[in-house]
C-alpha cells in the first residue's frame, strides 16, 4: 500500500474495529478494497468483521475475494467454510473442512469444525470422536485433573470415577442424565461442579456431589462430562431421554409458589440473552425490543428468568415480573421454573435447565444452531418437552417470535366445539350431568373460542360427565358408545372428555380425560386428574379451636376388603392422638334415603370438630372425602402415591399430610409429628389455606379455569407430545383370537392361549372377559401375581364381573389373605344373590377369622337358597 491517504484509511478502519464502531469499520474495508481489490488481508479483515456482525454472506464473499488472491491462506480457509456453514450451505462447508483435512492433517481447527458439523447432521459416532480435540483448538476447552488416569468406559463395581464439569453451565445439565445410568453399573460417582451448580447436583441419587475447589475423596479415574456420551457410544435413538432427571428444592418451589402473584392463565418463563463474552451467544441472543408482541399475548403472565443481562439487552416492561435478583444459583432457578407452565428461551443454560426438570420448553435457535440442536427438526431426543423454532435465515427473529406468539395465543385462546344432545348423540345411556365446560355462556370468559365445525376446533367437547356409562355399562361399552360419535375416531386425540368413576384403570385413549381416579403409573398420555365436586354447609366452616375435639376423625364406610383400616389401625396405636371414629359396615349408597342423610349429617359434624380427616383410598386412587376436607378447612391425610389435581398450582405439602403405603402402621406417630411442629396459629393458618386452596382451585365455581389452564397446557406440548390417536379395536379380530386361545386351552395348551389371548389384549386392552381370562390362564400356569393383577383390571373394566371376584377371591384364600378373600366373596354375592358359592366358600374363612356372626349368616343364606332350589 503506497498511498498515504489509503494507509491512512486503513488505520482508520484498524482502529473502529478494535473499538467495536463495526459498521463503519466495514464501510472503510469496502472503500479501500474498491480502491484497492488485490488487498487479501484486508479482504480477511473484512470477512472477520461482518462475521461478528452475522452477515454470513458477506462474509463469504469477503473470504473468497481474499482467497482468490491468496489460496492457500489457512485462516481464510478456516473461516470461509465456517461463514458456509452459518449460511446453511453445510454440505459445502464439510467439503471445505475436508478438503483443508487432507491438504493440512495437522489442523486441529478443521478436523474439530468437521466434527461439529458430523454433530449437528446427527452422526454421533463419528463427531463425538472428533469432538474430543476440543481441549486442543485455538480457545481450548480448559482441562482439568489431567494427573488422574482418563475413564476408557470400562466398568467394575466400585470403581471410582470422578465426572467433572467443563464449558457452561448447559453443558453439565444436559450430560447429568447419565450418571444414575453409570450408578446403576456399580460405580462410585463423584461428580465436580461449580458453585452454581452445586446445590442442584447435589440432589441426584447415588452420586455424591462436590464443588469445585473443594478436596476430592480417593479416585481411580476422572472423566470429562462432556465426553461422557462418547463413551457410553451414545447415538441418537440411544439418548436417555426421560425427563425429568434433575429435582428442583421442594421447599423452595413451595416460597416460589407463595411469592408469585394468582394467575388466571398460563404462567410462562422467559429469557432471551447470554453472556456477550461467548462470541456464539450474539447470534444465539434476541435483541429485546423484538418481543413485544410476545409479551402482548393475552391470558399469559410472564416471568423472566434472565440473570444478568447484557448491556444491549436489557428488558423492563410492566408485563415481565422480573426475579432475577432472586435467582442466585441454579437451584432457585430450578424452583421457580418448576412453578412455570413454560419456558419460552434462546439456547442457554435456562433451556436444559427446563427440559432436564421435564417444564414444557420452546426453544428459540438461530438459522445453524449448536450441535446438539440437529437440523431442520422440530423436537429434540435430549428433552421430550421441547419444541424448536428456528430462524428461517441468519437473524429473522421476528419470524421466530411471530411464530411463537401466535401458538401461545392459540393455547391460551383455544377454539372448541361441543356435541350436540338428540343430534349427534342421545343421552338415554349417558344421564346428563354437564361437566364444568359445558355452559357456553361461559367459554369468552374463559379465553374458550367457539368453533365453526368439528374440523375448525382444537377441542371437541363431550358435554355430559361418562361415569354413568362406565358404571352400567362398562369401561367397554363407555367406549363402544364413544366410537359411534361421529367425530371421534378421526380426531380422537382432540376429545375433551370427563369421568368421576372410581376405577382408576387406563382407558388406552389419546383424548384428553379429566378423570377424578388416575393410578400414579399407569395412565393415558393425556390424562389430568379433577376433583371430586363437593359443597359443605356453611354453619360447620369455622376456624376456632375452642369448638375442634379430636386430633382426628374418621367417619365412613370401613370398605369391602377393610382397605381403610390400616391407616386407621396405624391412628389408634398412638396414645397421643385424640381420635374420633364412626364406621359402618354399609356403603353409603346402598343406605336408605333418610339413614344416608343422618349419617352425613354426623359425618360434617364429626369433620367439623375435629382438625385432621383420614381420606384413606377406597376402589379409586382418590377419595371425595380428600376434598370434603379441604372445602371445611381441614388437614387432610391421604395414603402415598397419589395424584391430586392441579398440584402446580396448589402447595399441598402445607395442609395435607402424606403416609407412605408402608408406613401405615406409623400413621399415628406421623399425624402427631406434624401437628405437634406447628403452634395453634399457624395451625389454624394451614386450615385457612386448604380451604383457599379449595376456593381457589377446586370448587365447582373454581373448576372450569382449572380445566381450562390444563387444556392450554397440553397445546404447549404440540407437536412433540401430541398423543397419537390410539386404534378402536377390532371385534371380530380379537374375538377370533379370542375363540383360538379357548381351543386351546380345551386341548390343554395354556401357553399358545396365552399368546393368544396377550394378542387379542393388544386389540382390545379394555375387555374385562379377555382380563378374566387371562388371569385364570395365569393362575393355572402358577403365576399368582400376574393373575392377580388381571383379575383386579378386569374388576376394574368391569365392576360387575363375578368370575374375577370369584378367582380372585379364590386366590387370596389361597395365598392366605382370608380377609381380602372374603370381602371378594361378598363383592361376588352382590352380583349374584341367589348363587350359593360365594356363601359356601365365604363361610370357612370367616369361621377361621373368628367372624361368627357374618359365618351364620352365610349359613342362612346358604340354607334359604338351597331350600328354594337354587344351583350351586
Amino acid at each position: 500500500m503506497n498511498s498515504p491517504a489509503l494507509h491512512n484509511i486503513l488505520a482508520q478502519a484498524e482502529q473502529f474495529h478494535t473499538d467495536g464502531r463495526l459498521e463503519e469499520a466495514a464501510d472503510l474495508y469496502r472503500r479501500i478494497l474498491t480502491i484497492k481489490p488485490g488487498l487479501s488481508r484486508t479482504a480477511y479483515n473484512l470477512g472477520i468483521l461482518l462475521l461478528e456482525l452475522q452477515n454470513y454472506h458477506g462474509a463469504g464473499a469477503a473470504f473468497e475475494q481474499c482467497l482468490a488472491i491468496e489460496p492457500h491462506l489457512l485462516e481464510a480457509r478456516l473461516n470461509h467454510a465456517f461463514a458456509l456453514q452459518e449460511q446453511g450451505r453445510i454440505t459445502d462447508a464439510l467439503t471445505r473442512y475436508q478438503t483443508i483435512i487432507s491438504t493440512t492433517p495437522d489442523c486441529i481447527e478443521a478436523r474439530f469444525n468437521l466434527a461439529c458439523l458430523q454433530l449437528l447432521q446427527g452422526n454421533l459416532s463419528d463427531g463425538l470422536n472428533g469432538y474430543e480435540l476440543r481441549f486442543s483448538t485455538n480457545a481450548p476447552v480448559t482441562a482439568r485433573h489431567g494427573t488422574m488416569p482418563l475413564w476408557d468406559g470400562s466398568s467394575r463395581p466400585g470403581l471410582r470415577l470422578l465426572i467433572h464439569a467443563e464449558q457452561g453451565y448447559g453443558d453439565t445439565l444436559q450430560m447429568l442424565r447419565y450418571l444414575p445410568m453409570l450408578a446403576n453399573d456399580g460405580l462410585e460417582i463423584t461428580l465436580e461442579v461449580p458453585a452454581p451448580l452445586y446445590r442442584l447436583c447435589s440432589r441426584i441419587d447415588s452420586i455424591h456431589c462436590v464443588e469445585r475447589g473443594t478436596p476430592l475423596p480417593e479416585l481411580d479415574y476422572q472423566l470429562p462430562i462432556m465426553s461422557l456420551p462418547r463413551v457410553m457410544k451414545a447415538t441418537l435413538s440411544s439418548i436417555p431421554g426421560t425427563t425429568p432427571y434433575l429435582t428442583p428444592d421442594p421447599e423452595l418451589v413451595s416460597q416460589w409458589r407463595h411469592r408469585l402473584p394468582e394467575a388466571g392463565g398460563l404462567r410462562v418463563g422467559l429469557a432471551w440473552a447470554g453472556r456477550m463474552d461467548l462470541p456464539v451467544n450474539r447470534k444465539r441472543s434476541c435483541p429485546p425490543p423484538l418481543l413485544q408482541p410476545l409479551l402482548a399475548t393475552d391470558r399469559v403472565s410472564f416471568i423472566s428468568l434472565q440473570v444478568a443481562a447484557p448491556e444491549g439487552f436489557q428488558l423492563s416492561d410492566p408485563r415481565l415480573l422480573d426475579c432475577s435478583a432472586d435467582l442466585t444459583d441454579f437451584d432457585q432457578t430450578a424452583a421457580l421454573i418448576a412453578t412455570l407452565d413454560l419456558v419460552i428461551t434462546i439456547d442457554s443454560a435456562v433451556a436444559h435447565l427446563a427440559g432436564a426438570l421435564g417444564v414444557p420448553t420452546w426453544l428459540m435457535l438461530p438459522t445453524v444452531p449448536d450441535w446438539r440442536w440437529l437440523l431442520e427438526r422440530n423436537d429434540s431426543p435430549w428433552y421430550p418437552e421441547m419444541q424448536l423454532f428456528r430462524q428461517p435465515a441468519p437473524g429473522a427473529w421476528e419470524t421466530v417470535i411471530s411464530t411463537i406468539t401466535e401458538q401461545l395465543s392459540t393455547a391460551c385462546s383455544p377454539r372448541i366445539w361441543c356435541y350436540h344432545d338428540g343430534r349427534d348423540f342421545h343421552n338415554n345411556l349417558t344421564a346428563t350431568r354437564p361437566t364444568p365446560l359445558s355452559d357456553r355462556s361461559q367459554w369468552p370468559a374463559l379465553g374458550l373460542r367457539e368453533a365453526d365445525s368439528p374440523v375448525a376446533a382444537d377441542w371437541l367437547l363431550f358435554p355430559y360427565y361418562l361415569e354413568h356409562l362406565a358404571e352400567y355399562h362398562t369401561i367397554e361399552g363407555m367406549w363402544h358408545f364413544l366410537e359411534q360419535l361421529p367425530w371421534f375416531k378421526e380426531r380422537q386425540e382432540h376429545h375433551i372428555l370427563f369421568s368421576d368413576h372410581d376405577c382408576e384403570a387406563p382407558y388406552h385413549s389419546s383424548a384428553h380425560w379429566f378423570r377424578a381416579s388416575v393410578h400414579p403409573r399407569r395412565h393415558d398420555p393425556a390424562v389430568c386428574v379433577i376433583p371430586y365436586q363437593v359443597a359443605v354447609p356453611p354453619e360447620q366452616l369455622h376456624f376456632d379451636l375452642s369448638r375442634i375435639r379430636h386430633h382426628v376423625s374418621f367417619a365412613g364406610f370401613l370398605g369391602l376388603l377393610r382397605e381403610r383400616a390400616p391407616m386407621l389401625n396405624g391412628v389408634i396405636a398412638e396414645p397421643r392422638l385424640v381420635h374420633m371414629f364412626d364406621l359402618t359396615t354399609s356403603f353409603h349408597l346402598h343406605q336408605a334415603t333418610e339413614v344416608r342423610e343422618q349419617r352425613r349429617q354426623r359425618y360434617l359434624e364429626i369433620s367439623s370438630a375435629s382438625i385432621c380427616i383420614l381420606c384413606p383410598r377406597g376402589d379409586g386412587s382418590s377419595s371425595i372425602r380428600f376434598f370434603e376436607a379441604l372445602a371445611l378447612g381441614r388437614i387432610a391425610v391421604v395414603q402415598e402415591p397419589v395424584l391430586l389435581p392441579f398440584s402446580d398450582r396448589i402447595d399441598y405439602t402445607r395442609f395435607v399430610i402424606s403416609i407412605p403405603r408402608d408406613r401405615l402402621d406409623q400413621a399415628g406417630t406421623i399425624i402427631f409429628n406434624w401437628l405437634a411442629a406447628l403452634g395453634d396459629e399457624e395451625l389454624l393458618q394451614r386450615c385457612r389455606e386448604a380451604r383457599f386452596a379449595w376456593e381457589q382451585h377446586l370448587s365447582p365455581a373454581a373448576l372450569p379455569r382449572g380445566v381450562v389452564r390444563q387444556l392450554n397446557r397440553q397445546m404447549l406440548a404440540r407437536p412433540s407430545k401430541w398423543p397419537e390417536a390410539l386404534p378402536g379395536h377390532d371385534r371380530d379380530g380379537w374375538q377370533q383370537q379370542m375363540n383360538r386361545a379357548a381351543v386351546l386351552l380345551l386341548k390343554g395348551k395354556p401357553l399358545e392361549a396365552r399368546q393368544q389371548l396377550a394378542a387379542a389384549l393388544q386389540i382390545n386392552p379394555r375387555s374385562a372377559l379377555l382380563q378374566v381370562t387371562m388371569g385364570g390362564i395365569e393362575q393355572e400356569l402358577g403365576n399368582d401375581r400376574s393373575a392377580e393383577a388381571y383379575l383386579l383390571d378386569a374388576i376394574q373394566y368391569d365392576h360387575r364381573c363375578y368370575d374375577a371376584y370369584l378367582l380372585l377371591a379364590g386366590l387370596l384364600a389361597r395365598t392366605n389373605r382370608p380377609v381380602e378373600a372374603v370381602g371378594r366373596f361378598y363383592q361376588a354375592s352382590l352380583i349374584r344373590p341367589a348363587e350359593l358359592l360365594p356363601y359356601q366358600l365365604a363361610q370357612p374363612l370367616l369361621l377361621q377369622l373368628g367372624r361368627q356372626d357374618e359365618a351364620t349368616y352365610c349359613q342362612e343364606q346358604i340354607t334359604l337358597l338351597s331350600g328354594s332350589g337354587a344351583a350351586a
